[in-house]
């Protein structure tokens, strides 16, 4: 039963993915039921635009019990919420970490998962911790403002720069994507929040203290986005390269050229001005012999022959070295 519900489980998250929540995975390729996971840190709460990691190990006795969740974003040692211990520890009901409605057979890893981000990663975090459902609005304000920070400073720029696990390193393009696709987003937030908070301190449970300094994370954030651009131009550079080598030889249209006592059916090759910095030009019988032998120095051509009456070397006539053309450029 296990290790059909393992497979049942992985497969279902494969065919309906979490990513529109956020949440990537990656299967272990050695350990059945071992799962790694990033969660994107969700929108209008502290923990926008972090990078949050976790390993997920689904037990011999699965479903019967519960996956065994680490938590593996750590930095300074900063509690990022009441739920995620610096010991990497989830205290969560649904994985039988914490009181309340237990784990059952029927729940599944795409649940656990959703539970975790819709739970851990919230807009007032501290709410979490026993005792301060009602605290006062400053006390909540305190815990987030240092969340916030430490989100943006370790969950994205210190994660990037350094991974938990290595085996999270297939999750680097997803990462650089969505810095690169929200880049202009991201430095406005981060603009917004050094008018905001730059200079004050803040202090709350778990003995965490801040003093706020996001024009240094700005500067490091726009190094690192730079970097990720500039990897991208190279990279589509090459792409380019190599996408224009195949274009050349297949858009082609058909051109009907007359040689005396030949009839050719070659390529007339599209312009690709756009695509490609260099063409071979186009050649016909009305251009001189002077033209057509340096077109066919260029394609590595042999502009003499071999004469069949004397064997010495001749020059190629014009309709030869058309014809060669026509013939190396299709």
């Amino acid at each position: 039963m296990t290790i059909k519900r393992i497979m049942k489980d992985i497969i279902a998250l494969t065919k309906h993915p979490l990513t529109s929540h956020g949440i990537h995975t990656i299967n272990d390729e050695d350990t059945l039921g071992k799962v790694y996971v990033l969660m994107i840190g969700p929108e209008d709460t502290p923990y926008e635009d972090g990078f949050f990691f976790f390993q997920i190990d689904l037990p011999d006795t699965y479903p019967i019990d519960p996956p065994k969740v680490k938590y593996l974003t750590q930095g300074g040692k900063i509690r990022f919420n009441p739920n995620l211990y610096v010991s990497g520890k989830v205290c969560l009901s649904i994985i039988n970490t914490w009181m309340g409605p237990g784990w059952s057979p029927c729940n599944t890893l795409s649940s656990v998962l959703i539970s975790i981000q819709a739970m851990v990663l919230i807009d007032n975090p501290l709410t979490n911790e026993p005792g301060f459902e009602n605290a006062s609005k400053s006390k909540l304000k305190d815990y987030s403002e240092i969340i916030r920070h430490e989100s943006l400073r370790t969950g994205l720029l210190g994660m990037i720069k350094q991974l938990p696990l290595t085996e999270f390193k297939p999750f680097i393009p997803i990462m650089e994507n969505h810095i690169y696709k929200n880049a202009s987003k991201i430095k406005k937030r981060i603009d917004n929040l050094a008018i905001l908070h730059d200079g004050k301190s803040y202090s709350s449970t778990y003995g965490l203290t801040l003093t706020p300094f996001y024009a240094k994370l700005k500067n490091e954030f726009i190094e690192l986005n730079n970097k990720i651009t500039n990897n991208r131009i190279k990279e589509t550079t090459k792409l380019t390269t190599k996408l224009t080598t195949k274009l050349a030889t297949k858009l082609t249209t058909k051109l009907t050229v007359t040689i005396p006592n030949v009839k050719l059916l070659t390529p007339d090759i599209i312009p690709l001005v756009q695509v490609i910095p260099y063409m071979t030009p186009k050649v016909t019988m009305k251009d001189s012999l002077l033209k057509m032998k340096e077109i066919a120095k260029n394609l590595e051509i042999d502009i003499k022959k071999k004469s069949t009456k004397s064997g010495k070397m001749i020059n190629k006539s014009k309709s030869e070295l058309l014809l060669e053309i026509y013939q190396k450029q299709t």
